[in-house]
């Protein structure tokens, strides 16, 4: 249970971290252009 535990944090630490370097992505890109 507990090692089951643990791959859920670190997959929801790996999702946001995904989901800021998108976003970081982004915001960078229409920066380029504007």
């Amino acid at each position: 249970m507990r090692e089951s535990k643990t791959y859920k944090v670190v997959r929801f630490v790996i999702m946001i971290a995904l989901t800021l370097s998108i976003a970081l992505n982004v915001y960078l890109y229409e920066s380029l252009f504007y």
